[in-house]
């Protein structure tokens, strides 16, 4: 669970930041920790 909440932490920071290696990163994580978004 704790998995899940870094990956929308990462999804989030990556809209500010750099989007798509963030959110590309949220994605692998989140499949790593089986999350849904």
């Amino acid at each position: 669970m704790i998995q899940c909440e870094l990956a929308q932490t990462h999804r989030q920071l990556g809209r500010i930041n750099e989007a798509e290696q963030a959110d590309r990163l949220a994605q692998e994580l989140a499949l790593q920790s089986s999350c849904s978004f």
